[in-house]
């Protein structure tokens, strides 16, 4: 399975990987008052990503290691996708953060990828 998050840059710190990491530990507390499936108050750079990621691999439940998810923030949108598709879609994911000037970060791999290919370590 792949968690990953991709984010609007401008609106979360990213000036190194502490800051990025405080922040994504207190966004994914998921205590803001708002609709985790809904795009309504959501960063507009995130909606083309989240739209064209949820048409290739869109959401399902089909047990623990078959479930693609996405939880909708106000500055990011968390993804966790099945274990027989998470190569190809942490690859989209990749591509389109890319193409849509967004920040991208796989849980637990210690790095966060900025829209310019910088990598916070």
């Amino acid at each position: 399975m792949t968690v990953l998050t991709v984010f609007d840059p401008a609106l979360v710190p990213h000036g190194d990987i502490a800051d990025f990491l405080h922040w994504y530990d207190l966004t994914t507390e998921w205590v803001e008052d708002r609709d985790y499936t809904s795009t309504d108050g959501t960063s507009a750079p995130l909606l083309p990503w989240l739209s064209q990621l949820s048409t290739e691999f869109p959401p399902r439940i089909d047990g623990a290691s078959g479930t693609t998810r996405y939880i909708i923030g106000s500055s990011c949108v968390y993804a966790r996708f099945a274990d027989a598709i998470s190569a190809a879609a942490e690859e989209r994911s990749r591509d389109l953060a890319r193409a849509n000037g967004l920040g991208l970060y796989v849980a637990g791999s210690g790095e966060v990828t900025l829209p310019s290919g910088e990598l916070l370590t």
